[in-house]
């Protein structure tokens, strides 16, 4: 709904990223629905500072994929699903009736298919007649009426449609500022964000990442351009809300990134390495201090390693056990 938000608070707790396959999503991020955010390390940028994405974030990137624009239509939503029939309820497309010369053919065949791949592959191909893989299109079509974005929404609607719809339009007498919009482009400030950024949120070294953030502060701060100095104030807002965080948790949570955007890795042995390094930094210090300070995410400050630089790579290593 317009209310969703998501933040990642772990590292505020001296923790890592929760066996979810947190690792494994956030660096392809607008892969799935080919979205700008693809182009930029929105996943980094999330996992390390801690921001929170609103509800046009999460679309824009892939994490949600549909959106309510009322949280009453949840109870509509729910009571709809309910109505439909279940997976096993719904009926298959029988076969059709074939003549007997397309038996006889099918069976020569089936006989040259036992010695050709090729040949068998295609017959199997047009055998096929179950139609599993159109289940639940009762399901989409409900979500979709019901939800007024989703996260494929750049696909649909054609611009030069409605171009032509307005081509007859008198520009002296309708302002473009006025004029209907079939067809709305979305916007995410956190894409803004990491596009913006995108060239220190790619460094390889939490640090690095750290210092540039604060070269842009402070080469910005007093310049003379508004955008410079806007700039500047989100900088030094993302590397103060890095700093808030155990330097532990930040290390591992990079790694863990790192590693899962190889392209040989894949969800579940993400969710597994995830699970032996949380478990790890639960026997750490950081946690525990955290956990006895009563301080909310991003408040406690007092963790065992004061800076990024008092961090070992062996240590990192270490809890990822591998």
């Amino acid at each position: 709904t317009t209310d969703m938000n998501f933040s990642i608070l772990n590292p505020g707790r001296g923790l890592t990223l929760d066996p979810s396959g947190l690792s494994f999503v956030l660096p392809r991020l607008g892969w799935e629905h080919d979205q700008p955010s693809a182009d930029y390390p929105c996943g980094t940028l999330l996992a390390l500072t801690g921001y929170e994405a609103d509800c046009h974030d999460l679309l824009e990137t892939g994490l949600a994929t549909h959106m309510l624009k009322r949280a009453t239509l949840i109870g509509d939503l729910e009571r709809y699903l309910a109505a439909l029939p279940s997976w096993e309820a719904q009926q298959v497309v029988p076969p059709r009736r074939r003549s007997h010369g397309e038996v006889q053919e099918m069976v020569q065949r089936v006989e040259r298919g036992r010695d050709d791949e090729d040949e068998w592959i295609q017959l199997a191909s047009e055998f096929q007649w179950d139609n599993s893989k159109a289940k639940n299109v009762g399901v989409a079509n409900l979500v979709d009426d019901l939800c007024e974005y989703n996260a494929a929404g750049a696909h649909l609607g054609d611009k030069h449609m409605e171009a032509s719809l307005f081509k007859h339009e008198d520009p002296s007498l309708v302002l473009e500022e006025n004029r209907g919009r079939l067809f709305e482009d979305r916007s995410s400030r956190l894409v803004d964000v990491a596009a913006t950024f995108a060239a220190i949120f790619e460094q390889k070294s939490v640090e690095g990442i750290l210092e540039g953030l604060r070269e842009v502060e402070g080469s910005q701060a007093q310049s003379n351009d508004e955008e410079e100095r806007e700039c500047a104030e989100i900088a030094g807002s993302l590397a103060d809300m890095m700093e808030a965080r155990s330097p532990l948790a930040l290390k591992v949570t990079k790694r863990l990134l790192d590693i899962g955007k190889g392209s040989g890795e894949t969800l579940e042995g993400c969710m597994e390495r995830e699970k032996r390094a949380q478990m790890n930094m639960y026997g750490k210090g950081d946690f525990k201090r955290w956990a006895e300070s009563g301080e909310e995410p991003g408040e406690f400050a007092d963790w065992e390693r004061k800076s990024l630089k008092d961090v070992t790579d062996d240590e990192v290593e270490e809890i990822l056990g591998e």
